[in-house]
């Protein structure tokens, strides 16, 4: 006559211990997680494979090494660094912008014509060369038209000193109607400044820089006539 099978007993995970027990035809009892316990777990697991990040987050974190600025973009974006100073550094990219200009005036023949195209074309390359430097310091800063990009003021400032006459009274007097245009931002440079990344931190300033050209040049006229 066989020997009769070994009697095995499981007790449900929902008994009061919460953990399973099995016991063989030897006699010993072996003990395993309970449901609960081993979701705990698996989850732990999970999270610590996926590093503990939330759905959602940006893959970046405070660890990350901090993105490398682009030397040739900041440099024309903060023109030679003007844009870090406070307060104000649209104010400050004007002002170094009227100087410089100052300055040539100063050096060139008296003639208005040279003084005349060569502020034109300084300011024709200033916006070339700041429509993309604007982009990347944007990028680079992670926010919307930082207030350290000033190169836009700078272009700005030129288009206002376009054929000015060269004297204190006509630059403070264009320095004031562009930083007054550049603040108020009548149509359409408002609307300008909604174009997306360097083009729009460049264009309502060019706009404001328009504006204030056609009152200087209107002063200059009804004044100095």
């Amino acid at each position: 006559m066989g020997s009769p099978s070994p009697r095995r007993i499981r007790i449900s995970p929902s008994a009061p211990t919460g953990a399973e027990e099995s016991i063989s035809g030897n006699g010993q009892a072996g003990h395993t997680g309970s449901p609960l316990l081993c979701t705990i777990r698996s989850f732990s697991k999970i999270s610590r494979r996926s590093g503990g990040a939330r759905p959602g987050m940006n893959s970046r974190t405070a660890t990350d090494s901090p993105v490398r600025k682009t030397l040739w973009a900041w440099t024309v974006g903060t023109w030679f660094g003007v844009g870090l100073m406070r307060p104000g550094p649209g104010t400050w990219g004007s002002a170094a912008a009227a100087l410089l200009w100052l300055l040539a005036g100063a050096t060139l023949p008296h003639s208005p014509l040279p003084l005349s195209l060569l502020t034109l074309a300084a300011a024709f390359l200033a916006v070339a060369i700041g429509v993309p430097a604007a982009t990347r310091v944007e990028l680079e800063s992670a926010r919307p038209d930082p207030g350290h990009v000033v190169v836009d003021e700078v272009a700005g400032q030129w288009i206002a000193l376009i054929h000015s006459r060269v004297d204190l009274s006509h630059l403070l007097a264009a320095f004031l109607l562009f930083r007054f245009f550049d603040i108020l931002k009548p149509w359409p440079a408002r609307r300008l400044e909604r174009l997306p990344a360097g083009w729009g931190i460049m264009f309502d300033d060019v706009a404001a820089g328009v504006y204030a050209l056609l009152v200087v040049q209107a002063l200059q006229y009804w004044i100095g006539r």
